[in-house]
């Protein structure tokens, strides 16, 4: 069944394409579970939007860094305990670019999931309210996909959440988080394609291009979150992934 609305060349980031996959994650750690010795992890390798080496516009593209965070929020969620990507370079999926060897954005995605979401993960309910409109469709709620961790290097009360919203054109504001009724701030991260093109090859963070600082640089450059109003509601934009940390 194809969801109007979403952001995604074919099938792949339709909400019931998700599901699907979550679904197979299941059985895979059902099998760990049930054949492997009690302990064993599971893991994750050569998970990418496309396989067959990936597919230009696509895996080297911003589109890919909606499939990729969903995708580690997701694996997490269900139990893996890591998720390895295929490949660094090499084909149209690698993390940097095979001629020029900048980041694909999914390098910065990457980067910030690892330096934002810790190992404890939590539970997360967001509620969408959808107003009904002639010739609209109530499951535009579904398009926006949430995911919590206890944030990295913080106390055991810190969360950082996880936002992907598929849609190409609804925005949602979400919140304020229940307890966020106390003045203070909150960081937030908001990754948007450039040009607002999905299959642009190059990615923003809260409205600024990240790049190298030079062609040869080693490094990737700062990407400080904005400070926001505890109370305010998350404003997640179309076709975005956001994170946010809460202060707690």
């Amino acid at each position: 069944m194809h969801f109007p609305n979403v952001s995604a060349p074919g099938f792949a980031l339709q909400p019931l394409c998700l599901t699907d996959v979550e679904a197979t994650t299941d059985q895979a750690l059902a099998m760990i579970k049930a054949n492997a010795p009690p302990g064993t992890k599971g893991f994750i390798g050569e998970s990418a939007l496309t396989g067959g080496g990936g597919h230009d516009g696509v895996t080297n593209a911003f589109v890919s860094s909606m499939w990729y965070a969903d995708w580690l929020g997701a694996a997490a969620k269900r139990g893996v305990h890591a998720v390895m990507r295929e490949t660094l370079v090499g084909g149209l999926y690698g993390i940097v670019n095979r001629s020029s060897y900048a980041p694909a954005p999914d390098a910065f995605t990457m980067a910030l999931h690892n330096a934002l979401m810790g190992p404890g993960v939590l539970a997360v309910n967001v509620s969408v309210v959808v107003p009904h409109e002639p010739g609209g469709d109530s499951r535009v709620g579904q398009m926006l996909r949430a995911y919590a961790h206890q944030s990295k290097g913080g106390s055991q009360s810190a969360v950082t959440l996880l936002m992907i919203n598929i849609g190409s054109d609804t925005a949602f504001a979400v919140g304020p988080p229940p307890g966020a009724a106390a003045p203070g701030q909150r960081m937030e991260w908001h990754l948007t394609a450039a040009d607002g093109d999905i299959s642009a090859k190059r990615i923003m963070l809260n409205g600024k291009l990240l790049e190298l600082a030079t062609p040869t640089s080693t490094a990737l450059p700062p990407m400080p979150g904005r400070p926001a109003p505890t109370a305010d509601p998350i404003l997640v934009a179309p076709a975005s992934v956001v994170f946010v940390a809460l202060s707690q």
